[in-house]
């Protein structure tokens, strides 16, 4: 049988953000059991929930509980995965008392300072996309109107390269991040592979060699997903405000973990969290937010004191350690 090292609350509950809504979310930790490890089929996580359709949210009365291997949490760990970072500094009064605590969870916890590091691509990598999900993102929409105010002198019918100059020089005139040429290795007939020149504007490549007009049409498509999505952040309509809070969130955590090494819970700023899932800021001020504290984490990485990466052998000491020792007790069992 599989032992289970820690059971704790997770979410809203444990941010200080839970709404009477609020459905109760629990994340563990757990050691398969001996065969499992032998045979090589451990189950790197283990999921249970109350609610029978996927296409109905969670109610306050639902439950989910989310498991990992201890092999899977150091990997996550590793991986600097918020996850596994919000359960490593998790009070040990949200605990549950269903799943005694483990004396290798608590060795875990003890050696906090050997598995945190300064990797923050999981928290970079979430803040950005809901930074740039509803936002009207200046740059962005300005390279894509200067492009296809530009376009609609050109022939739909020539090759997109036919105007390179011209694109060169509408280049000069807009942010790099949003619009540049880039090459890209290109099949022809004879089976050979040649470096195509393509657009790439507001993430969309179209390749030189096609047609003016299909660039119109991909980046039209663009257009009006930016321009709809900005319209709907003006009104305040359409936001997932849940998923925005926790970008806020998020943000936050990296920077107070860069710079202090610990995460606390709840939220110091939960007053605020629970502001912005219940839609009472402007998506604006929001956005703001979420912008400054990408520039928060860029900042806190340069003066972080934490190491650059975890410590290997020790995370690899643990696992092993954990795994002969359910080995050894099956044999004399």
């Amino acid at each position: 049988m599989n032992q289970f090292l820690v059971k704790m609350m997770f979410g809203s509950h444990v941010y200080g953000t839970s709404l009477p809504t609020s459905d109760r979310d629990f994340k563990g930790v757990f050691l398969p059991d001996a065969q499992a490890l032998i045979m090589q089929r451990a189950a790197k996580h283990l999921k249970n929930s109350t609610k029978k359709n996927d296409s109905v949210r969670n109610t306050a009365e639902d439950i989910d509980d989310e498991m990992f291997s201890y092999q899977t949490y150091m990997e996550l760990i590793r991986q600097g995965q918020t996850v596994a970072l919000d359960m490593l500094f998790t009070p040990e009064r949200f605990y549950c008392s269903d799943v005694e605590v483990s004396p290798l969870w608590r060795e875990i916890v003890d050696n906090r300072s050997q598995l945190i590091h300064k990797g923050t691509n999981a928290f970079v990598g979430y803040t950005k996309a809901q930074a740039s999900k509803y936002g009207n993102k200046g740059d962005r929409l300005a390279a894509l109107n200067l492009f296809m105010n530009a376009m609609k002198d050109w022939d739909g019918h020539k090759e997109l390269g036919e105007y390179a100059d011209e694109i060169a020089t509408l280049l000069q005139t807009v942010n790099p991040k949003e619009a540049e040429v880039i090459l890209i290795p290109t099949p022809n007939g004879l089976k050979e592979t040649r470096d195509v020149p393509h657009l790439s504007l507001a993430n969309k490549k179209v390749g030189y060699t096609c047609s003016v007009e299909y660039a119109r049409q991909v980046w039209q498509l663009a257009l009006d997903k930016y321009g709809h999505r900005a319209k709907l952040a003006e009104a305040n309509e359409g936001i997932d405000w849940k998923a925005t809070m926790h970008a806020v969130r998020i943000a936050a955590e990296a920077k107070e973990l860069l710079l202090t090494g610990h995460i606390t819970f709840p939220r110091p700023e939960a007053n605020l969290l629970l502001a912005i899932r219940q839609g009472q800021l402007p998506y604006k001020q929001v956005e703001e937010l979420i912008d400054q504290g990408l520039l928060d984490i860029k900042e806190a990485e340069l003066n972080s004191k934490l190491a650059q990466k975890p410590n290997y052998e020790f995370m690899e000491n643990l696992v092993s350690k954990a795994h002969w020792m359910v080995i050894q007790k099956a044999l004399y069992v």
